[in-house]
């Protein structure tokens, strides 16, 4: 069973920026790196 997703924002001095959907216990650290 999928617990969710969570959805991100993210801005600043990154390759991607914008809005991002993962699913839920993924880290910002992951996220920023995606």
């Amino acid at each position: 069973r999928c617990p969710g997703t969570k959805v991100y924002t993210i801005l600043g001095n990154i390759n991607n920026k914008g809005l991002i959907e993962v699913p839920m216990g993924i880290s910002l650290r992951d996220v920023i790196n995606i």
